[in-house]
């Protein structure tokens, strides 16, 4: 009776023990597992499928936020030469200086980011070509924004009767179809309506 209880208790020790090391044998299989990740010795598909979640939502911020720059700049351009009214004038200068706003407060996360999830070559064309592109359309508008009859409209002076600025308007849409040009072989790495050729 004794040695039953004893070979009882002796089993139940055992397995208790044999439970507990497995239990931490899974534990730190997991954690080396996580590290390996990291370190990218290894690539869980979970691990791989959140950075690509992570790096497809990073790309697609990116290309929005350059292609709203873009439109709305165009349409201030459109505004003024369109004759519109003073307060749509001035909500589209309004519209693109906030969407230059958050253009640069992004700015070091997405040159970080493009190399974070690209390359360094990437984030280098973006910090020097696009950027250069960006400044281009910065200037034209502000020019157009700065001449007598915008301020004219949109201040409601004697200032319209010098006549609409027609080669500062075409000068924005100028600036913004080349910054659209790059911005296109940038994104997708050949020309628009040339495949033919990599440009990455």
């Amino acid at each position: 009776m004794l040695g039953q209880r004893l070979t009882r208790s002796s089993i139940a020790i055992i397995a208790g023990m044999s439970g507990a090391a497995l239990s931490t044998i899974l534990d730190l299989s997991d954690k080396i597992w996580k590290v390996s990740d990291r370190l990218g010795w290894t690539q869980s598909e979970a691990m791989t499928l959140a950075r690509d979640t992570e790096k497809s939502r990073f790309s697609d911020n990116l290309i929005r936020s350059a292609w709203k720059r873009l439109f709305l700049a165009d349409r201030f351009s459109r505004r003024v030469l369109d004759g519109a009214p003073s307060v749509e004038v001035l909500s589209a200068w309004n519209n693109y200086l906030q969407a230059l706003l958050e253009w640069n407060t992004d700015l070091m996360v997405n040159i970080v980011g493009l190399e974070g999830y690209y390359d360094m070559h990437k984030s280098i064309v973006f910090e020097v070509e696009i950027q250069a592109k960006f400044a281009a359309v910065d200037q034209a508008i502000r020019q157009l924004y700065l001449a007598p009859y915008t301020q004219g409209v949109i201040y409601q002076t004697a200032n319209v009767a010098t006549g609409k600025p027609l080669q500062l308007g075409a000068d924005v849409f100028k600036a913004t179809d080349d910054a659209r040009a790059s911005l296109y072989v940038f994104v997708r790495c050949f020309s628009k309506g040339d495949r033919s050729q990599s440009r990455c």
